[in-house]
């Protein structure tokens, strides 16, 4: 089943749990993975579900199409997708976690992409802003891990320059991996 956004989404930010919902009309309510200490401030309790966010919502869900996942799965991705570009604080890039790749390469936004961190092992992300230089990425596996110190879990973002990023030469993904 795909959820189809309305006028009843509301985004809520509870100030005294420091948590942020998004009410899916009066029976359901998404608890996205984005973090208070990561977001950017939120000045108001309530918030509708903008056409932007509803326009992006579409364009994600478009692009997951060609993808053999669950609804479910790609909801769920999408409704964190959505929570990082409009709260997530802004970043500077990290590229130097990955390996620069031989062929330069332009992601596009809803793209699902490989980072190779550089120990050669790579992880699978999903493009939420494409630059001409840089990308904003959410991580869609468990975990990576980049270095002794850092670690991505699942809907971590990061911004990498466009050198480090790889396209996916498969459709088909292992389910357990990005559930």
């Amino acid at each position: 089943m795909i959820l189809k956004p309305d006028d009843n989404w509301l985004w809520q930010f509870d100030i005294d749990a420091s948590t942020l919902s998004l009410r899916l009309g009066d029976e359901f309510e998404f608890q996205p993975y984005l973090r208070v200490k990561k977001m950017v401030a939120i000045k108001h309790s309530d918030m509708a579900f903008s056409l932007d966010d509803t326009t992006i919502y579409y364009q994600l869900l478009e692009q997951l199409s060609d993808h053999d996942l669950p609804n479910a799965i790609k909801v769920h991705w999408i409704l964190n997708a959505i929570t990082a570009i409009r709260f997530h604080k802004p970043l500077m890039p990290q590229s130097w976690f990955y390996a620069t790749q031989a062929q330069r390469y332009q992601p596009q936004q809803g793209e699902l992409v490989e980072l190779v961190g550089k120990a050669f092992h790579g992880a699978q992300y999903l493009v939420l802003e494409a630059c001409e230089q840089t990308s904003l990425c959410m991580l869609i596996e468990r975990e990576h891990f980049l270095s002794a110190q850092k670690t991505l879990q699942q809907f971590d973002v990061i911004k990498v320059m466009n050198d480090r990023v790889s396209s996916l030469q498969q459709t088909e993904f292992a389910i357990s991996e990005v559930c």
